[in-house]
């Protein structure tokens, strides 16, 4: 399905679905979902602010550029704080023209995960002591024995 803009046939953008985030090794992965689309002259824009009404209309942080045959793609993202991402399908050019808008909402917190109290964590046994370790480090302020 084309559609006519400016009297060009252009092709129609593709959805993006399936939004989604995680952290691996620090840092914030950003995946979507999008169909695959004969839009070969468009890109995935990508803004990121702590405010959740961002302004598309100035330039993107990041693009990724969509590719007919790819249906997944993924991004990284160095997160500190809690953050939006919005992205949308973007033809650019002179007047850029924009597919629909998604945001998701990147949630950050440096508390500690919940840890159950029936855990109980053993450290492994220590070595066989040598019994000259007292008489040799009892003026050491730095060695402390606990028994």
């Amino acid at each position: 399905m084309l559609s006519i803009r400016n009297g060009k046939e252009v092709s129609p953008f593709p959805n993006i679905y399936n939004l989604r985030s995680s952290i691996s090794q620090g840092m914030t992965i950003i995946e979507w979902s999008a169909n695959q689309g004969e839009a070969d002259d468009c890109l995935f824009a990508l803004w990121y602010s702590p405010e959740t009404s961002i302004d598309v209309t100035r330039p993107p942080d990041e693009t990724v550029w969509l590719l007919p045959s790819q249906t997944e793609y993924r991004t990284t993202f160095q997160q500190n704080a809690p953050a939006y991402v919005t992205i949308a399908v973007r033809r650019p050019g002179n007047e850029p023209e924009y597919g629909t808008v998604h945001q998701l909402f990147l949630d950050w917190s440096t508390t500690l995960p919940f840890a159950p109290k029936d855990i109980i964590v053993l450290n492994p046994p220590l070595p066989a002591v040598d019994s000259n370790i007292d008489a040799l480090n009892q003026n050491d302020p730095n060695i402390t024995r606990w028994r």
